[in-house]
């Protein structure tokens, strides 16, 4: 089968290429080499999308797929606590260690209970790790708390 190659030029200020070469396909498109946006997407086993540049998208963006734990700016943890008392009010403390290590602390974390009713903070960062308490709203005791994270980077 012969592999298609489409390359026009609108104007010389406009350039549209399109280009379909296993196991990806590419697309350039822009004003002039120095303001083109670059599209690639990969086939295969890696099905990646990769944009070059600084772009907006304008309208709606679907990641199907989700988003990896060890993404350059993002963790995703999930980890289970030990028991925590009956009592509103009642605490019990956990950590985690995050997949990949941040190069520093500049970092947002945000933290929630999965199953029951409870309040989570977050109380210390490092590079590697998160920390905090979770707060029984309740008279009911648990033996364990999931808490979910999510780390996203500066």
């Amino acid at each position: 089968m012969q592999t298609p190659r489409l390359d026009s030029q609108v104007s010389t200020e406009r350039i549209f290429t399109f280009s379909m070469l296993a196991p990806w396909i590419a697309f350039v498109i822009g004003q002039g080499s120095t303001n083109a946006t670059a599209v690639q997407i990969a086939g295969g086993s890696t099905n990646a999308l990769a944009v070059t540049g600084n772009q907006t998208i304008s309208g709606t963006l679907t990641v199907t797929g989700g988003i990896g734990q060890t993404s350059l700016r993002i963790r995703v943890i999930r980890i289970q606590t030990g028991a925590i008392a009956a009592g509103c009010g009642s605490t019990v403390a956990w950590s985690a260690t995050l997949p990949t290590a941040y190069a520093d602390v500049n970092y947002t974390c945000a933290a929630t209970a999965v199953n029951g009713t409870y309040c989570v903070t977050v109380n210390s960062k490092t590079t590697t790790s998160v920390g905090g308490n979770v707060v029984n709203l309740t008279s009911t005791a648990a033996s364990f708390v999931y808490v979910d994270l999510i780390a996203i980077h500066d």
